[in-house]
Order: C-alpha cells, then sequence, then structure tokens
C-alpha cells in the first residue's frame, strides 16, 4: 500500500512494481463479488500496459492518467479461479513498470429497459482516442421511430488522429443470435467524418445532425468485430468496436450506446 498515487478520496492505493514479466497476474483476496468490478489503475509510464481479468475484459491504461477498469464476472472468457479474482497485467513493454491500483468497488445492473445493449458510460479506450466523457447536456432526440434510444445523454468523444476506436465496457446482452441488427447514433460538427465498427458499417457523418449507424451479419468481414478480433454475431457481443475514421485530432464527437433489433 502506497500514498504516493490516490484516486478521488481514497488516501492510497495498492503498488505493483518492477513487473517481472510482460504478463503478471494478481489475485484479489476471496470475497462475494458482484457482477461487475470496477477499479482505477494508474501508470506513470509509456507503452502499451493493458489490465483486465483472466481472460478477457481488456483495458489499455493511459500514462499518468488514472484509467477506469470494468470487468464482467460473466463476460465470454471470463475464468474466475474458483472464488479469486485474477487480475491479468500484460503487454510487450509491461516487464519492470509500475502501477497503481485504487479501491474496488462491485455492483450489478438492472435489466435495461427498452432494446438497450450496452452502457457507453462504461467505455475504454482501443486506440487512438484523445479524451472520453459521458455528458448528459447531449442527447439524441432525433432518432428514427423504429430505431429508438432511451438513454438521457452521450459519450462525448475527442479523437487523438484520423483513426480512432473505442468500446463499451458494460453490456446488458452478450447473445446476439435473437438480433437481427445493432445501431448507434453519432453527432459531429466535424466534416467528411465516418464512424463504423472493426471492420465494417463505414457511415458518411452529416455534421450538424446526429446520424444512424446500423451493423448487422449480413456486412463484410461477418459484420461488427470484438477488440480480439471475433465477431459480435458469431460468438457474442465482448467489446464491439467504434470506429472513427477521416477525422482529425480534436474533433468532438458525441456517440449513444449500442442498441438492438430483435429478430422478427
Amino acid at each position: 500500500y502506497s500514498t504516493e498515487q490516490r484516486y478521488g478520496e481514497d488516501t492510497g492505493s495498492i503498488k505493483i512494481s518492477n513487473l517481472v514479466s510482460a504478463e503478471t497476474g494478481i489475485i484479489l483476496n476471496k470475497s462475494q463479488y458482484s457482477q461487475y468490478i470496477e477499479f482505477y489503475a494508474y501508470t506513470p509510464d509509456s507503452g502499451a500496459i493493458n489490465m483486465g481479468a483472466w481472460w478477457c475484459c481488456n483495458h489499455t491504461l493511459a500514462a499518468n492518467k488514472w484509467t477506469r477498469v470494468v470487468l464482467n464476472t460473466k463476460a465470454i472468457g471470463y475464468d474466475k479461479h474458483g472464488d479469486e479474482i485474477v487480475l491479468r497485467i500484460f503487454g510487450e513493454n509491461a516487464q519492470g513498470k509500475t502501477i497503481y491500483i485504487s479501491s474496488i468497488r462491485s455492483f450489478d445492473v438492472e435489466k435495461s429497459d427498452g432494446n438497450r445493449i450496452t452502457d457507453l458510460s462504461y467505455s475504454k479506450i482501443v486506440t487512438n482516442i484523445g479524451d472520453m466523457e459521458y455528458v448528459t447536456d447531449k442527447q439524441c432526440t432525433t432518432a428514427d421511430a423504429d430505431r429508438p434510444v432511451s438513454e438521457a445523454g452521450s459519450l462525448k468523444v475527442t479523437a487523438g488522429g484520423s483513426d480512432c476506436g473505442l468500446a463499451a465496457s458494460l453490456n446488458f446482452v452478450t447473445d446476439l443470435s435473437n438480433y437481427s441488427e445493432v445501431y448507434f447514433y453519432v453527432y459531429t460538427e466535424a466534416a467528411s467524418a465516418e464512424v463504423g465498427a472493426y471492420w465494417c458499417g463505414d457511415t458518411v457523418l452529416t455534421a450538424g445532425q446526429w446520424t444512424r449507424i446500423s451493423l448487422t451479419a449480413a456486412l463484410p468481414n461477418g459484420g461488427p468485430w470484438n477488440v480480439d478480433g471475433t465477431k459480435i454475431f458469431e460468438t457474442g457481443l465482448k467489446d464491439m468496436v467504434i470506429r472513427l475514421n477521416k477525422c482529425a485530432a480534436g474533433d468532438v464527437f458525441y456517440i449513444t450506446s449500442l442498441y438492438g433489433v430483435p429478430k422478427a
């Protein structure tokens, strides 16, 4: 336990220093945990350092910044190791690095209302994002009647370059076998930007308006992919990548959570 770094009202944090390999497992004490486990991780070191569960829910840690990490104990690929929860720290540059972990909270979520299948207020950077913050002063109020949204806010994303990726880390639904389509809406003032998924569905956005992005299994490459390259309509929804393309560093986007269209 160290007082060198602390998150929020914490008095200190757990310091893990001088990692001895490119992959390290940290076991949390046995306890009664709810479905979701949330904490914040800080590293002063740059490089691709990742943290997640054993073997899913991976998050890339930002240097000199606290990164929120959310683990879903019912996620596809999750290995609980009995009553123990293992945190996985990994990356080709992880050896010798230092990480601080905040206090940990555990929580459950109520079933989503309507057809909402993710909560994008719990999100993670995949690549090249400048900043992300869930806000309530920008809400999609012009959704199509047959493709509605139910949330009172959106994720404000600042692009870090011309090709960016992010994903939700909280899913209300993982099995999409009963869904024919997933969709979300995006607003931007940027001209000529496109938004889609990995690696399909690129849609040109109309500046100053909410644009719907619709994704199905019939799209190229088998439809949208999770971060690990699996296809959401084949293996299930883990962390589908939302891709911002043909944008510039500093461009701002507002993005709703992911919604689903049940099969007829």
